[in-house]
C-alpha cells in the first residue's frame, strides 16, 4: 500500500486572485529583478537600481567593519557593541549566501528555466494550478515574514552603527544613522531573496515529481507504452535537473547551516542581557529567536518533502498493475526496474558534504544553541 500524500503547504482556496499567477516562480522572478542574482540586462531599469543597491550595501558594511576597529569595546553599552558585531557577522552571512548562488546563477537559471517550461506545457493540469498559487502564497508569506523580522533588527539595533560610534561629526552621525536601517534591511534582502529562489524551487521540483507519479499509475494501469516511455524519459530528466541543483546548492545550505546557528545563538545571548538588565526590547528578540527558527526548519522540511516525493513514484508503480502484465510487454521490465531503484534512493541534500541537509540535522543544531542558552543562563545566576 502507498504512503499517504504528504502536503506541506496550505491551501489557498481563499485567496482567489492567486489563480491568475500563471508561473510558481512569478514572485521569486520579481524579487529577482529588483535584488537577486539571474536577471541581469543593462538595459533594463531593474537592474541599474539593483546594481546602485548592491553598491551602497557593499560600501556602507565595508566602513562599519573598518569604523568597528576603532571603538573601544569600554566606551560603548555592552547590547550595542553586540548591534555591531551582528551586523560584521549577518551580513557577511548574507552577502556569502547571495554570492555562492551568485557564481551559479547560470545552472540555476538552467533548472528554473527547464521548470518553468514544465508548468508552462501543462499549464492547466489539475495539480499545478492547485499547488501553483499555494507556492506563490507561501513565497510572498515567507518574504513578508523575513521582512518584518529585518525591520525589527533595523530597530533594535538603530543606534548601534559603528560608524556613527567613531565619529565625532554630528553631521557625519546623522547620515550613518539614517542609512542604518536601510542598510539593515537591504542586507536581509539579500538572504531573503536567495531563501525564495531555493524555496520555491524545491516546492515546483515537489509538485513536478507529484505529477509524473500520478501519470506513470495512470500509464501503467491503462498499459499505454508510449506515455509510459514518455514518463521514463521525463523521470530521468527530473532526476537530472534535480542532482544539478543539489550539487550547487551544497555550499549555500552549509552556509544556511551557519547562519541560523549565528542568528539563533546571537538572540540567545541578547535574551541573556536582556534578562539581566530588564531591557523591554526583548520582546522584539524573541520574534527574531521564532522566525530564526521557523526558517532553519523550513530548510530541512522542504529538502525532506522533495524527497519524499521522489520516493512517493516508486509507490505508484509498486500499486498499480504493472507486474500482472510485465510478462505481456518485457521491453519495459528494464526501464521500470531502473525507476524503481532511482526512485528509492534519496536525493541527499548536503550542507556542503558535510551534514545532510534534513529536519534531524535542524534540530540538532537547535539543540545545540538551546545548550549554549542554558548554559549562558547558568554563568549569569552564578
Amino acid at each position: 500500500m502507498s504512503a499517504a500524500r504528504v502536503d506541506c503547504l496550505p491551501n489557498s482556496r481563499s485567496f482567489s486572485i492567486l489563480g491568475h499567477f500563471r508561473d510558481p516562480f512569478a514572485f521569486q522572478k520579481l524579487l529577482d529583478r529588483c535584488i537577486g542574482f539571474i536577471h541581469w540586462d543593462t538595459e533594463s531599469a531593474f537592474t541599474w537600481v539593483k546594481i546602485l543597491l548592491l553598491v551602497f550595501t557593499g560600501t556602507y558594511y565595508t566602513l562599519s567593519c573598518l569604523c568597528l576597529t576603532r571603538i573601544d569595546p569600554a566606551e560603548v553599552p555592552l547590547d550595542h557593541f553586540f548591534g555591531m558585531w551582528f551586523l560584521v557577522g549577518g551580513g557577511c552571512s548574507c552577502f556569502s549566501q547571495w554570492y555562492v548562488l551568485a557564481i551559479e546563477r547560470r545552472h540555476l537559471a538552467k533548472v528554473i528555466g527547464f521548470l518553468t517550461n514544465l508548468q508552462q506545457n501543462g499549464i492547466d493540469h489539475p495539480t499545478r494550478v492547485r499547488q501553483r498559487s499555494r507556492i506563490v502564497l507561501y513565497s510572498i508569506v515567507h518574504w513578508t515574514t523575513n521582512v518584518s523580522q529585518t525591520a525589527v533588527w533595523a530597530v533594535t539595533l538603530l543606534f548601534t552603527s559603528s560608524i556613527a560610534h567613531a565619529t565625532s561629526n554630528s553631521y557625519l552621525q546623522m547620515l550613518a544613522y539614517t542609512f542604518f536601517p536601510l542598510e539593515i534591511m537591504l542586507i536581509g534582502m539579500t538572504a531573503n531573496v536567495s531563501q525564495i529562489n531555493t524555496f520555491t524551487t524545491l516546492l515546483v521540483f515537489a509538485v513536478e515529481f507529484e505529477i509524473l507519479g500520478e501519470d506513470f499509475r495512470q500509464a501503467l494501469d491503462k498499459w499505454n507504452v508510449v506515455d509510459m516511455k514518455t514518463c521514463v524519459r521525463r523521470h530521468q530528466k527530473l532526476l537530472e535537473m534535480v542532482m544539478l541543483f543539489r550539487d550547487k546548492l551544497k555550499l549555500y545550505l552549509l552556509l544556511s547551516l551557519q547562519i541560523y546557528f549565528f542568528s539563533i545563538t546571537f538572540c540567545c545571548v541578547m535574551l541573556v542581557i536582556q534578562l539581566k538588565t530588564g531591557d523591554n526590547q526583548m520582546f522584539y528578540t524573541l520574534i527574531n529567536l521564532t522566525t530564526a527558527l521557523l526558517c532553519l526548519l523550513l530548510f530541512g522540511l522542504f529538502c525532506d518533502y522533495l524527497d519524499l516525493k521522489v520516493a512517493e513514484i516508486s509507490d505508484q508503480v509498486f500499486d498499480s498493475k504493472w507486474s500482472e502484465r510485465i510478462s505481456r510487454d518485457r521491453s519495459m521490465k528494464r526501464n521500470l526496474l531502473m525507476i524503481l531503484m532511482r526512485s528509492q534512493k534519496k536525493i541527499k541534500f548536503t550542507c556542503g558534504d558535510i551534514y545532510a541537509m534534513s529536519i534531524v540535522t535542524c534540530m540538532n543544531v537547535i539543540n545545540m544553541c538551546y545548550s549554549a542558552f542554558t548554559l549562558l543562563m547558568n554563568m549569569v545566576q552564578d
